[in-house]
């Protein structure tokens, strides 16, 4: 090397690690996650649902769809929580029960009684309810050995897993372009631990395997059972013992999709001319 580029070299981890002691000042690198939360296995049991009834104006009675606005998005008149009839694109649910009562094969799809078709299942497959950045601040991703493959900061800042707390799904029956959407229900996904000892339960969680530069999902989340329970004691969770059919309302089933984490730089990891800008060595 000759002394000219040995002075530069020396000069640029110099300036970097001037860099990195400013970035938790300014503008720091980050690493982005993209994650979205999928539900299947939507039924309606006997909930007093009467959202799209006889008599309310601009209204196809008694099917609606039904948009979520929860801990990870808003409502969407898309594919949230899909139904079963009248739309082939965006399947919905008998939203009337009072004016369009049980026994019925015309407005209800499921026997779950000896009293015939009484209540509602999906017929589609998995939706996502919400989802979308999250973006955690973090050290500039950098190569230590001098191999040319970053192996510190970055993304590793994750660790192994990432998880989404305090799940919950509103439902509303959807009235575009008018507005004023009917309330269904409220989903919760609770810590029954905390009320019926022997329960188990676990957050929604993703094992993931992170490189400063990306993360990937390595086991996927499992499937955890959402419900809205009678309510009991003005709580929206049963005693214990509980009955999870009897209680039940509406239910499904939901899980965190990790779809990936991404490494951004600042403006602080930006290196001199004499470095490599993505990675500081």
């Amino acid at each position: 090397m000759s002394k000219i580029i040995s002075i530069a070299v020396r000069i640029c981890v110099l300036l970097v690690s001037i860099y990195v002691f400013s970035a938790s000042l300014a503008v720091a690198a980050q690493c982005r996650v993209q994650f979205s939360m999928l539900n299947r296995d939507r039924h309606v049991w006997w909930a007093p649902y009467n959202a799209e009834c006889l008599g309310d104006d601009n209204h196809s009675q008694p099917f609606g769809n039904w948009g979520v606005a929860s801990n990870v998005g808003d409502i969407s008149d898309s594919t949230q929580f899909s139904g079963w009839g009248d739309n082939s694109t965006k399947p919905q649910w008998n939203s009337c029960r009072k004016d369009f009562p049980p026994p019925s094969f015309t407005y209800y799809n499921d026997v779950w009684t000896p009293n015939g078709y009484t209540e509602q299942h999906t017929i589609m497959g998995d939706n996502s309810h919400g989802g979308g950045y999250i973006y955690y601040g973090t050290s500039c991703a950098r190569d230590q050995d001098g191999d040319g493959v970053a192996d510190t900061g970055g993304c590793k800042v994750l660790g192994n897993s990432f998880s989404v707390t305090g799940n919950y799904m509103t439902l509303y029956e959807l009235d575009p372009p008018f507005g004023g959407h009917d309330t269904i229900g409220t989903l919760y996904y609770f810590d029954f631990e905390s009320k019926c000892p022997g329960t188990s339960f676990t957050e929604p969680t993703a094992i993931i395997s992170c490189a400063p530069l990306q993360c990937t999902e390595s086991i996927p989340d499992n499937w955890h059972d959402i419900v809205q329970w009678r309510m009991e004691n003005n709580f929206n969770m049963p005693s214990c013992p509980w009955d999870p059919v009897t209680l039940r309302q509406v239910n499904g089933r939901l899980r965190l999709w990790f779809v990936e984490a991404t490494y951004l730089e600042g403006a602080n990891c930006d290196c001199p001319d004499c470095c490599k800008v993505r990675i500081c060595m």
